[in-house]
């Protein structure tokens, strides 16, 4: 669903839908099938390969690294959700409500070997996050909630939620979406930032469609200073 704004010879994110903005998407590959929902948690196609691979450390070094690239003023985290089909994330973080030590403890293991976000291990940035924001600590999506709700369902092609009091989860999905509402939240030049769960069983047609749509409300929300970006705005 992301592939049209893959960085490469075919990225067709240049000033994206004439609204102003220059659209860059990365995520890992999941080889030998594409699909690592028939792999179990920590297996090499479950964890996948690239930018952004399940794994608490290889995914928060990329995303500051892509931050430090692209310094994004509207940012969409994404994961593989559950039985809804586009579930907007209202909340992040807040984990530990029973967990008084290390904060690490807040997030499940990967398996196999994966090791939790450990102080030692991530990003001082990301572990200023996840402790932070934990024990009923939570950050609130910077994305137009509303008006996905409401645009969304107009197209009739797939359920749309919001989850209001959960989170992404503390899986790697959580872990991520946190990523992206700190950096809103630390970097007063991001507008907009949030997470939006996919369902396991949405296919890949639909979900571009819903991605594209998103994206579009989205850009719209938050008109673009320039009308002719160059490769460095976002």
């Amino acid at each position: 669903m992301l592939r049209a704004w893959a960085s490469g010879p075919s990225w067709q994110g240049e000033n994206w839908h004439a609204l102003g903005y220059n659209v860059y998407a990365h995520f890992p590959e999941f080889p030998p099938d594409g699909d690592p929902s028939n792999d179990r948690i920590g297996d090499p196609g479950s964890v996948g390969v690239g930018d952004l691979m399940v794994d608490y450390q290889q995914s928060s070094r990329d995303f500051w690294r892509l931050i430090n690239q692209y310094h994004p003023e509207i940012l969409v985290t994404t994961s593989r959700g559950g039985e809804i089909p586009w579930e907007l994330e209202a909340l992040e973080g807040g984990h530990g409500r029973h967990i008084q030590s290390d904060p690490a403890n807040d997030w499940r293991s990967d398996g196999k070997g994966h090791l939790l976000p450990s102080k030692d291990t991530i990003p001082l940035r990301s572990w200023r996050a996840i402790s932070t924001f934990r024990a009923g600590i939570a950050l609130q999506s910077q994305l137009p909630l509303e008006r996905l709700l409401t645009d969304l369902r107009g197209l009739e092609r797939l359920h749309v939620a919001i989850d209001r009091t959960g989170t992404s989860g503390n899986y790697l999905s959580g872990f991520i979406a946190l990523h992206g509402l700190y950096y809103n939240r630390i970097e007063p030049n991001n507008l907009s930032a949030g997470h939006i769960h996919v369902g396991r069983h949405v296919n890949a047609v639909d979900a571009t469609a819903m991605m594209h749509a998103t994206l579009d409300i989205i850009l719209r929300e938050y008109p673009a200073k320039k009308t002719c970006p160059s490769e460095t705005d976002n």
